[in-house]
């Protein structure tokens, strides 16, 4: 029986093919048609490189709420600043997209 090879990854593979190419003298029927490389972003995801919006808010009001047992009653200063904060957050989100929707590409 004999021994499984380990399998290749995409780079190994189109070195491998460079290989043969100069070996045989043949195209590679196999090309990368980007750079292979790794890229700082995902692909298909179009968010900023910003912070998330009141992250800092949230865990304030769910840090209080874990100090209190779940009050609603205690926590209501956290709870409204958070509250306030996506209200904000939402409003400069609907403005954004007003002036991006007239926004010649």
């Amino acid at each position: 029986m004999a021994a499984a090879t380990p399998s290749l990854g995409f780079a190994a593979s189109v070195a491998r093919l460079a290989e043969l190419k100069k070996l045989w003298g043949k195209q590679p029927w196999m090309r990368p048609y980007r750079p292979l490389v790794l890229a700082n972003q995902v692909s298909n995801r179009r968010l900023g490189l910003g912070e998330a919006t009141c992250i800092t808010e949230m865990s304030l009001m769910m840090a209080s709420w874990k100090q209190n047992e779940f009050s609603d009653v205690t926590c209501a200063q956290e709870t409204q600043t958070f509250f306030n904060c996506a209200a904000k957050a939402e409003a400069e989100w609907k403005s954004w997209r007003r002036i991006m929707r007239w926004w010649p590409l």
